[in-house]
């Protein structure tokens, strides 16, 4: 295997690299770009006299900082869609049904005052998934110590179970057919 070939720095340059990294107040990068070396070369030299960690993290902090904030935002927004999703789950598991059926001369619409047990069964368990997954992303925003809003909404999960429960028993309390 060949030799990597590296080019040489005069010791004026390294010299003024090393002055710039013990005056602090500037990051790897600037000082890299300033000289026209690598970062790489910088954090060699850096280490190289014993200067670990002397680079200004001002605009990383801030950057992480924000970035912390455009999650937060996001994760709000997609916590109000789940909410969406469940209303609109919801309202599918108790409206009319309507669907094509064979009949003798061809298709027949044949619409249902409610849906087919199966359908809201599928539905519920659709809003079950909802509800946890919102659940998760507020206990990622609010830490463990949100345990009013973890109660009402598990209080609301807990209640979507009885009801799926409720509508896939029969009046005898078995198990209910869930086909259409």
């Amino acid at each position: 295997m060949a030799a990597r070939k590296t080019s040489q720095i005069d010791e004026t340059r390294r010299a003024a690299i090393l002055a710039d990294i013990e005056a602090g107040g500037q990051s790897l990068r600037a000082i890299a770009e300033q000289h026209g070396v690598s970062k790489s070369t910088v954090s060699t030299y850096a280490k190289a006299a014993g200067i670990d960690g002397g680079f200004d993290r001002t605009k990383t902090a801030v950057a992480t900082q924000a970035r912390v904030v455009d999650l937060a935002a996001r994760r709000a927004e997609l916590k109000e869609q789940l909410l969406d999703d469940v209303a609109r789950l919801r309202q599918r598991a108790w409206d009319r049904y309507g669907y094509y059926e064979r009949g003798a001369e061809g298709p027949e619409y044949v619409e249902l005052d409610l849906p087919p047990l199966r359908e809201q069964r599928d539905a519920y368990a659709a809003i079950n998934t909802a509800v946890g997954r919102y659940l998760d992303l507020e206990k990622a925003d609010q830490g463990q110590g949100s345990t009013e809003v973890a109660s009402f909404v598990g209080n609301l999960a807990d209640a979507l179970g009885a009801a799926y429960d409720a509508l896939t028993r029969t009046d005898d309390g078995q198990a209910a057919d869930a086909g259409p």
